[in-house]
């Protein structure tokens, strides 16, 4: 049975009744019906085309309907809302008066369906079909279907309210109807304003659309079930929690998130149980002590949020393994297994470091140790001449500090541990776990995964594996193991959090596809395991298509859309692939165009390049040639674009245009926007900006800067290099405009206009338009005279004006007078800040909070400006933290690219350092002084070839990282961590 609650959805009304009627006349048509009791309900239901009338323009709400009308009603209904046809009905008559051949197939299957979902019973094993419905027995029906189709129990939700009824003739009814009728009563679908309901009488069609229309506009279901509540939510495991609803609810569908105070949670997965009544969050990484919210939403139409209280992972039980302590091949050591059980019952031995153990082994030399990743409680005798012998006792007893929860228990030592059986569970790449193992792959990044275990069912230590077995493989040209079959190299890795046993593979000398079988065999139960390597045949590139890019320029870099498939019908975006014998060679007709083949760092595949040093300045037609390995090509022609040249100057950003007579504006470089002939921002800077206007600098651009009229003055009518900025400086009030044309520096040593220029519109203002003035937030200081001079740690003092016109604007610091409520507390007139002064101490241990008064000499009497200061001693740290080009290492959105241009690379921690810009709480530049802070880890190294040498790094989470085995074209990802700040980017080397 399926569970819909569609039961008052319109579609029930037009499917008990429109299929009992003949369709034909409209409601304004009806003869019969106007002044009828049932006309509002039946009007209702025609409007809504759920009922009809008789061809001959009547609805007849007076005729009766037969109980084989409202089985075929019911029926039907049923098979709309998606309810099975018994598949037996033409086999199985289930009313002796109901057959095919007296009946019919339609009312055989409706009387099936209604019989088996208990809705209609009938008499004495009869439906009598041609009996008239009365109204008791409808009410019995319209009501089971209710709990059916809605899955539901209303009569019992009814019997348990408390209510006084309309009916008065109840006790006419029978008593199996009762508690169906008061349903109705109840729900006001029987007509309140009647105190009889007449259960004996006949059911009529304007009753029945009466009954239905108000069926139709009551919300029984959502009355009736219980309102979907999440119950309990909490910790379950280390790294789960579980929600629990008080009912089944579409949980496929919900969306979850939780939070640990005020920050997000990330969630791994979740898995739903069967009953559909909770499901298990798992999370991205292990709970910590806190309180712990989630908000499930998607479910029926509500957002649940519970809070749970987590304390951190910590020891329930700790178990010994068995009653054996089992000593190594020298004999004067043993190990004894246990585990440790946290409160959830799962396994967490290797993450227990605080467990301890003590044994009654004793003497100069002698050692109990605890292998916590292991799970193993190694005793050391302290001399050979002493070793354990089989049948010896110990008491060892384990013991977790942080809990001080113990076990003891004494042990026996047994037989020397031998390897007995070995289980091989499958290849692990531990580079990338999606990997194909092709002969175009790296060997040594997969490993066998294995479980060696002793006779005593513990788990062997890698180091003693190799003694005790024998390694074969079938065919040696295909794959090998590390040094050799006779001295294989068993070691571990971690592998899903977990440390796990792995063979060591390497590639053969003349390395083929193909499969051969990996042996291990046990020297002492000759129990063999085996597993089948198969080394796919390598990659070969067979056609390649090339895409049209969008614009390629002279003397830039152009991505080139391309898409390669392989002799297997896949696409091959693996770089390493691409560039070597079974890849693709794409090659240009111009020898100052290079096409060349990169890895995208952050996607992984490769991508297509143009790289061009023309240094042309008019279009060229540019023949691109690529054949695949399987001698398919194809060619395009693209157009090279003339070199990018500034164009014109579009618009200024960052930039005041209000100043006040005597006040400055700085017009630098960084505030003129200017885009090339094609278009494109270009930036100018110290390569493409001249340093003087002469025959040196031909080719590059300056900016001419002139006043159109008398209301500023310029410091000069050039921006170039060298200046850097143009200070233009109020004179007169009113408006004035400024021309900047871009020009560039011919042959000559002449600077010739590029564009028309553009204008600048600066209005100058003096005190006779200002209303009204503002003193700027002046910044904490930080006092620490130790490290403190007058430039730094000091914050600028800014008094604006509000203008007649709503403008506002700068008053020069001639304008005014600062005073500070302390004598140590320093401002400097000329540079407009305010400071510490540089050997003095005005904080002890609290913040102080000293007055600062500035006194405006405003238009017709002084305006005074008051300001608490706060000074600190608070010790400067690390707020943000954000990458720089610095030294020769780029930064290029999310990556950064260190150069190289030879095969290995050699990267300095001090250059990683160097690009990483940190600002204190005050908004000071700390890089230098925090730089013995940072903390670089290096993760994800990627050998972009594939060749032997590997990239390699050592000293993760220190101040300095030593690589080995870097070169150009490989990437890996850097964290640095100073001060809790977090910075994560990807680095590309020599791209």
């Amino acid at each position: 049975m399926i569970n819909q609650r569609k039961f008052l959805a319109s579609t029930l009304a037009a499917t008990l009744v429109a299929t009992a009627v003949v369709p034909a006349a409209s409601a304004a048509s009806f003869k019969d019906l106007k002044g009828n009791t049932h006309e509002e309900a039946v009007l209702a239901l025609v409007n809504a085309k759920v009922i009809n009338g008789y061809p001959d323009g009547t609805f007849k709400p007076n005729k009766t309907l037969t109980r084989s009308d409202v089985v075929k009603l019911l029926g039907k209904y049923l098979v709309s809302e998606g309810f099975q046809v018994p598949s037996d009905y033409k086999t199985k008559s289930r009313f002796t008066d109901v057959t095919m051949k007296d009946s019919g197939d339609e009312l055989l299957k409706y009387a099936a369906m209604v019989k088996d979902y208990g809705i209609l019973g009938g008499s004495n094993g009869k439906l009598l079909a041609k009996e008239d419905m009365t109204r008791e027995d409808m009410a019995i029906a319209l009501v089971r279907l209710i709990n059916v189709v809605e899955v539901i129990d209303v009569v019992s939700y009814v019997d348990g309210q408390r209510f006084t009824g309309d009916v008065t003739d109840l006790h006419a009814a029978k008593a199996s109807a009762r508690p169906y009728i008061l349903v109705l009563d109840y729900f006001d679908i029987t007509n309140p304003a009647l105190d009889k309901f007449n259960p004996k009488s006949t059911t009529t069609r304007g009753q029945f659309a009466t009954f239905l229309f108000r069926v139709t506009n009551q919300k029984i279901g959502d009355m009736v079930a219980p309102k979907a509540d999440l119950t309990d939510f909490k910790a379950t495991g280390s790294d789960t929690f579980t929600v629990v609803f008080n009912q089944e609810v579409e949980l496929k569908n919900a969306k979850y998130a939780v939070k640990k105070g005020n920050s997000d949670v990330a969630i791994s997965s979740v898995e739903i149980s069967k009953d559909k009544k909770s499901a298990k969050l798992i999370m991205s990484s292990k709970l910590s002590e806190g309180n712990y919210t989630v908000s499930v939403s998607g479910v029926a139409d509500s957002v649940f949020m519970k809070t749970t209280a987590v304390a951190n992972e910590k020891a329930a039980s700790i178990e010994f393994l068995n009653e054996h302590a089992v000593p190594d091949a020298t004999g004067n050591k043993v190990r004894i297994g246990y585990k440790v059980i946290n409160q959830y019952g799962e396994d967490m031995t290797s993450n227990v470091p605080n467990v301890v153990a003590s044994s009654n082994v004793t003497g100069t030399g002698s050692d109990t140790i605890v292998k916590h990743a292991e799970g193993i409680v190694e005793i050391t005798k302290a001399t050979r001449a002493s070793n354990f012998k089989q049948g010896d006792k110990i008491s060892v007893s384990i013991t977790d500090r942080a809990t001080a929860i113990t076990q003891s228990k004494v042990v026996t030592v047994v037989s020397k541990s031998k390897v007995s059986e070995v289980d091989i569970t499958g290849l692990y790449n531990d580079i990338n776990q999606s990997a194909t193992f092709n002969i175009d792959a790296n060997y040594e990044d997969f490993h066998l995964v294995l479980t060696a275990k002793d006779q005593y069912d513990m788990e062997v230590p890698a180091q003693d594996i190799a003694d005790d077995v024998t390694v074969s493989v079938s065919d040696r040209s295909i794959i090998d193991v590390n040094r050799s079959v006779n001295t294989p190299v068993f070691t571990q890795l971690t592998i899903d959090g977990k440390r796990q046993t792995v063979l060591e593979l390497k590639k053969p000398n003349n390395n083929k596809q193909g499969t051969a079988v990996i042996s291990i065999r046990s020297k002492s139960t000759g129990k063999t395991a085996t597993y089948e390597v198969t080394v796919a045949e390598g990659v070969k590139a067979d056609t390649i298509a090339l895409g049209t890019p969008q614009l390629t320029v002279a003397d830039e870099k152009t991505e080139v859309p391309f898409l390669v498939y392989g002799t297997d019908g896949k696409e091959i975006s693996n770089t390493a692939v691409l560039n070597n014998a079974n890849g693709v060679n794409v090659m240009t007709n111009d020898r100052l165009v290079k096409a060349v083949i990169e890895n995208d760092p952050l996607t992984g595949k490769a991508k297509l390049y143009l790289i061009d040093s023309s240094n042309a300045t008019s279009d060229r037609q540019v023949l691109i040639t690529a054949t695949t390995a399987n001698n398919k090509a194809t060619t395009m022609y693209v157009t090279m674009r003339a070199k990018a040249e500034a164009s014109r100057i579009t618009a200024m950003k960052d930039i005041e245009t209000n100043v006040f007579v005597g006040g400055v504006i700085t017009l630098s470089k960084d505030a003129i926007v200017v885009i090339d002939q094609y278009g494109r921002d270009i930036v100018l800077n110290n390569s493409n900006m001249a340093t003087a206007v002469n025959t040196s600098n031909t080719g590059k651009y300056v900016i001419d800067v002139v006043a159109l009229d008398d209301k500023v003055a310029l410091s000069s009518n050039r921006l170039i290099t060298a200046t850097n900025a143009v200070t233009v400086t109020g004179k007169k009030k009113g408006s004035d405009y400024l021309r900047l044309n871009l020009q560039q520096i011919d042959s000559r040593g002449v600077a010739r206009n590029v564009d028309s220029g553009y204008e600048l519109n600066v209005k100058v203002t003096d005190k006779s338009s200002v209303v009204q003035y503002e003193l700027k937030n002046i910044d904490i200081i930080y006092d620490n005279p130790a490290k403190t001079s007058t430039n730094n740690y000091a914050r600028e003092v800014i008094v604006y004006g509000l203008t007649t016109d709503g403008n506002r604007v700068v008053i020069p610091a001639s304008e005014y007078t600062v005073i500070t409520g302390h004598e140590d507390l320093i401002y400097n007139a000329s540079t407009g800040t305010i400071y510490v002064r540089g050997n003095k101490d005005i904080v002890d241990k609290d913040d102080q909070y000293i007055p600062v008064k500035v006194i405006v000499n405003a238009d017709r009497q002084p305006v005074t400006l008051d300001q608490t200061v706060i000074i600190t001693k608070a010790e400067p740290y690390a707020n943000t933290v954000e990458l720089q080009s610095s030294i020769g290492l780029t930064v290029q959105g999310q990556f950064l690219h260190i150069p190289g241009t030879t095969s290995n690379v050699n990267i300095s921690s001090t250059d990683l350092k160097a690009v990483l810009k940190i600002t204190d709480q005050y908004g000071e530049d700390i890089s230098r002084s925090a730089s013995d802070r940072i903390k670089l880890t290096a993760t994800n190294l990627v050998n972009s070839n594939n060749d032997s040498t590997v990239p390699a790094v050592s000293g993760n989470g220190t101040n300095t990282l030593t690589f080995t085995g870097v070169q150009r074209g490989d990437s890996f990802f850097l964290t640095y961590f100073v001060d809790g700040k977090t910075l994560t980017t990807q680095v590309v080397v020599g791209q």
